[in-house]
């Protein structure tokens, strides 16, 4: 199997997706057992099992920029969005480039009702990033 590249916007894609309704990810050869268990919590969070789930959440990997996504998706799928606030702060300490950090972590505030937040975060995305127009959609809903 060819491994799967995400871009940026992929991976944003994907994580609206796990936070809309749940989706099954692809991934390539090397991060099978990340495809495993994002399986398992999908299986966990399903079943009712919220513990389980949250363990195997927490033992996913967030080296990446993506993997921080993926995670983050999760756990607010699990509940824990206001976990996520601080994970994704975290993320863009480590990767302040990644725009998609920056609209996730909008989103996720939004959730959590700091409105503050959202609006920081979006005004801080630049005009010649492909996340600006998304970025001015969000504030226009804020």
């Amino acid at each position: 199997m060819n491994p799967i590249q995400l871009r940026p916007v992929h991976a944003c894609i994907l994580a609206s997706l796990l936070l809309s309704g749940g989706a099954i990810i692809s991934c390539s050869s090397p991060e099978e057992r990340a495809q495993e268990t994002q399986l398992e919590v999908l299986k966990a969070l399903e079943g009712g099992e919220r513990r389980l789930a949250l363990r195997e959440i927490e033992s996913l990997d967030s080296d990446t920029p993506e993997q921080i996504l993926v995670k983050a998706a999760f756990f607010v799928k699990a509940g824990e969005a206001p976990r996520v606030v601080w994970m994704l702060q975290e993320g863009l300490t480590r990767f302040p480039d990644r725009q998609d950090l920056r609209i996730a972590l909008a989103q996720v505030a939004n959730l959590v009702e700091d409105t503050s937040l959202s609006i920081q975060t979006l005004k801080e995305i630049p005009s010649d990033s492909e996340y600006h127009l998304q970025a001015l959609i969000l504030l226009a809903q804020n």
